[in-house]
């Protein structure tokens, strides 16, 4: 549910807003990737979270934004 919302918003708010969204999320895999051995659950909710931007972006693109 809260997964088909965050692509609604998207689609809403445009595929540009959706990028940032992205670049936002990778930013912060990249600040935690240190950390990855000491806490990996924090880097796989990075991963998730960038995961779930890049689909929210195809999504938007495919719905025309």
């Amino acid at each position: 549910i809260f997964w088909a919302a965050s692509v609604a918003g998207a689609a809403r708010r445009g595929v540009g807003a959706a990028r940032r969204g992205v670049v936002k999320a990778s930013g912060s895999w990249f600040r935690l990737w240190p950390l990855r051995n000491a806490q990996p659950w924090m880097a796989q909710r990075a991963v998730w979270r960038a995961s779930v931007a890049l689909a929210t972006v195809v999504c938007a693109a495919r719905r025309g934004g």
